[in-house]
């Protein structure tokens, strides 16, 4: 199983909780990872790998360096970097043979075997990714709705379609020429490039925050999204829902946490736990839901 991911110095830690929680499920197959990264010392990064992966022989990880052409217009917003769209040359990161690439964001846990995703048919589509309910973005993009948007934090990849289609060329050229209506800068540009390519991936290949906090209407019933929740196979800490933070309430957070205990890292501590936001949170567990969701709200209301 060919695996993709991408990640700066600053995610080293969450992407070795991905690839931990990964290689403790069940499996029919040997993992073979590739890592892009702009860090240089890979011969270090590649020493940690072994070193932590160690009890599970059935992975294989190797960190190569990767900068875009300096001379591309690449737009980053917000907490966005560069480092987004290095999955856009996921061509250049294996060998011709190499058919089938599964793609993966750093800041998931995985709860399941991934044997059956990798599995899955494309019906002759490029690529396989789940749609978010509720998306408003179709429009914008030129999307058709009933093609749906999806993330593309997780992208199960027919890598020889991919080449034959110069798939990453048309991409960046997207992106060149839309830069000024990208929201989620990658992401947008796999939909709007794509769609017409994409077979649909069940929700629990994906299960984003949305299907754990009221960010938006999903559109789909309160047990549907139960189902989603019991079946997860992969979630997806997208957004400000991040388990390393100490405010975060994701039904998930522990899991982070179990997969991290294997790590170098197992004695990570939130950087925002001061005591001034214990205190905070130790005051907010003392009031009531009704007064805490009107707190919420004037403060939301103060803060527009």
């Amino acid at each position: 199983m060919h695996l993709l991911m991408c990640c700066n110095e600053l995610y080293l830690q969450h992407l070795f909780v991905v690839l931990t929680s990964i290689a403790g499920q069940p499996s029919r197959y040997r993992y073979e990872v590739v890592v892009a990264t702009g860090a240089t010392e890979n011969a270090r990064l590649d020493a940690l790998a072994a070193t932590v992966l160690a009890r599970y022989p059935h992975m294989r990880v190797g960190f190569r360096t990767f900068h875009p052409d300096a001379s591309l217009v690449l737009p980053t917003r917000a907490h966005y970097t560069a480092d987004i769209f290095t999955r856009l040359w996921v061509a250049d990161f294996f060998d011709a043979t190499v058919e089938r690439v599964l793609y993966l964001d750093s800041d998931m846990v995985g709860l399941g075997s991934l044997d059956p995703l990798w599995e899955t048919g494309l019906d002759g589509r490029m690529i396989g990714a789940v749609s978010i309910p509720g998306s408003t973005r179709c429009a914008p993009l030129g999307v058709p709705e009933a093609a749906g948007y999806f993330n593309s934090g997780v992208l199960l990849i027919d890598l020889a379609k991919w080449r034959a289609s110069g798939a990453s060329a048309r991409l960046i050229a997207y992106i060149q020429s839309h830069h000024d209506i990208l929201v989620d800068p990658d992401q947008d540009a796999l939909n709007a490039v794509l769609h017409d390519d994409r077979a649909p991936l069940g929700y629990e290949w994906n299960v984003i925050s949305p299907f754990y906090f009221p960010h938006h209407d999903l559109g789909m019933t309160a047990a549907a999204v139960a189902r989603v929740r019991a079946q997860a196979r992969i979630v997806h800490f997208n957004g400000a829902s991040k388990p390393w933070s100490y405010f975060s309430r994701h039904p998930q957070r522990d899991a982070y946490f179990r997969a991290l205990r294997l790590t170098p890292w197992r004695d990570f501590r939130p950087a925002d736990a001061t005591p001034a936001n214990r205190l905070r949170r130790f005051a907010s567990n003392l009031l009531p839901a009704p007064l805490k969701r009107l707190v919420h709200g004037l403060v939301r209301q103060l803060g527009r």
